[in-house]
């Protein structure tokens, strides 16, 4: 499956329109578990109405985000976080923005990636506790890995990598030391999400030709920016002038299919 790379700065208005309507890694224990179960009914169907109303006003949905003290604090701490990571790792970090399969329905923001050859990348994590968190997780790493597993391996999926980081770096004490996890593919637990997701991208796709069906056309705001690509794609981005013709793209793809 191949993958498109988005340039658009995290947080920004750009990166939430392009988010709007698909399922992301941040939120994919929504549609599978740690344990690669179904979670119960309604948060999965709770997700997906997101995702429909997302779709259905072309406005991305912030209604019952809530950012504490604490994760403002965390957002800050990225920047250092990331670059304490570069000097105990010796590597570069790039930021990605945001990545989405081939056909535009699945996509991760990793918040740091280490480029390989070609178009290889792997993603990096980063977290940023508070300060009795943190300790736990020095004492007991497996807590950090079990807690993200499900985002760290959806990031490996969408990217199409063998492996990814998970750093936790404490933005209240910065005293503490970090951890840095490298995580391997689990090959068994993305062939599990790979069913359930494909499960529920057929649902939503269903519920959104009828939802067209009985209540549309919808009129949703035009944010083209054909003129204005926002960024510079480098060697393998795409920018937010494409948005539209990957967008015709599915619908083909899905026209040809029979769906």
């Amino acid at each position: 499956m191949a993958k498109f790379y988005w340039t658009v700065k995290q947080n920004d208005f750009e990166w939430f329109l392009l988010r709007a309507g698909k399922p992301t890694a941040s939120a994919m224990d929504k549609i599978i578990t740690p344990g690669g179960k179904k979670p119960r009914e309604d948060t999965t169907e709770r997700y997906m109405n997101r995702l429909l109303c997302e779709w259905i006003t072309g406005v991305p949905y912030q209604g019952d985000d809530y950012q504490s003290a604490a994760m403002q604090k965390g957002h800050e701490n990225e920047e250092p976080a990331a670059n304490r990571f570069e000097f105990h790792k010796n590597v570069t970090l790039e930021k990605l923005g945001f990545v989405t399969t081939d056909d535009g329905l699945v996509g991760a923001s990793p918040d740091r990636a280490i480029r390989l050859e070609g178009d290889r990348v792997i993603g990096v994590e980063i977290k940023s506790p508070i300060g009795p968190t943190q300790t736990g997780y020095l004492l007991r790493p497996e807590l950090l890995r079990e807690e993200y597993h499900v985002q760290v391996q959806s990031q490996i999926f969408v990217l199409e990598s063998d492996k990814a980081w998970l750093c936790a770096d404490c933005a209240d004490c910065p005293t503490l030391p970090p951890v840095h996890l490298e995580i391997g593919r689990d090959a068994a637990f993305i062939r599990e999400m790979e069913t359930r997701l494909d499960a529920f991208l057929d649902q939503m796709l269903a519920k959104r030709e009828r939802l067209e069906r009985e209540f549309g056309p919808f009129k949703r705001p035009d944010y083209s920016k054909k003129d204005k690509p926002v960024g510079d794609c480098g060697d393998f981005g795409v920018g937010m002038a494409d948005f539209d013709d990957l967008q015709r793209l599915w619908e083909m793809k899905q026209a040809a299919a029979g769906i």
